[in-house]
This record gives C-alpha cells, sequence and structure tokens, in this order.
C-alpha cells in the first residue's frame, strides 16, 4: 500500500512540476502583408538605392533593424540576389510605432552592387516579442 501511496504522490507531483513549467514559445514566422506594408515611394528607385513607405496598421510596436533582402523575378519566379560579400550589420535596433508611417532609404550598393534593369522585391523582417513579420514591396528598376 505504501509503494501504490508513493507512486501516486510522485505521479502528482510530477504532473504538477511538469503543468507549471511554461517555455516562451519561439516567434512564428508569417507573411502579413496587412500588418506591416511596404511600398516603393515613387520617383525614388535607382539601380543602388530606393525610399519605401512602411506603415504599421497595428495596436503593437515593432522593432527592425538594417538587414534586408533583395530578390529578383527571373522566369516567373522570384529568385534571392546573392550577395557580393558576407555582410556584417551593425546591432541597431529601429522601431516603428504603433499605426503609424515611416520612410526608410536602403542603399544596397555594397551588398548587390548596381542593380540591372528588371522588377525586384525588397524583403524586410519586422519583429515583437511574439511574432516576427516578413513584409515585402515589388519595385522596377528601368
Amino acid at each position: 500500500m505504501k509503494k501504490i501511496l508513493t507512486l501516486i504522490i510522485l505521479f502528482f507531483t510530477l504532473f504538477i512540476v511538469t503543468g507549471c513549467t511554461k517555455e516562451k514559445p519561439e516567434p512564428k514566422e508569417e507573411v502579413t502583408p496587412s500588418k506591416i506594408s511596404i511600398e516603393l515611394k515613387e520617383g525614388t528607385s535607382t539601380s543602388s538605392k530606393a525610399t519605401f513607405i512602411v506603415t504599421n496598421t497595428t495596436k503593437l510596436e515593432y522593432n527592425y533593424g538594417p538587414e534586408f533582402a533583395l530578390e529578383k523575378y527571373s522566369n516567373d519566379l522570384w529568385v534571392a540576389l546573392p550577395l557580393q560579400d558576407e555582410i556584417s550589420y551593425t546591432t541597431e535596433v529601429f522601431t516603428i510605432k504603433a499605426k503609424s508611417t515611416i520612410e526608410l532609404t536602403l542603399d544596397w550598393s555594397m551588398e548587390y552592387g548596381k542593380l540591372e534593369p528588371g522588377n525586384y522585391r525588397l524583403v524586410k523582417t519586422f519583429m515583437n516579442e511574439n511574432e516576427r513579420v516578413s513584409s515585402k514591396a515589388e519595385f522596377k528598376i528601368k
């Protein structure tokens, strides 16, 4: 009887301990253009830089760093452009406040060189404590 009682107490204790430990979930990766939208500011794209309008439509602040990626539309597919060299970014963190719009000028000449004429897409990631949102903006280099 003592063994059964001991096993019940042990099982109950394990059940309580494991039920009370809660790990923080990893931020989920999602493409949600309705939360953070990016669009090219008209007349600003050149072969080496462009300005984008970034709009946060949520009630939350999002953070972002200087990192971004470019893709080129080729043969009916978006293809990630290779970096010219290994790039090290600073650890700067910027914030886009809730329900706000900012202008973001990106110079990609160091990362990708001068872009040839074609259709491109910017991929930029924004984060808060609970999620990671990837937003994209298409643009054309003439």
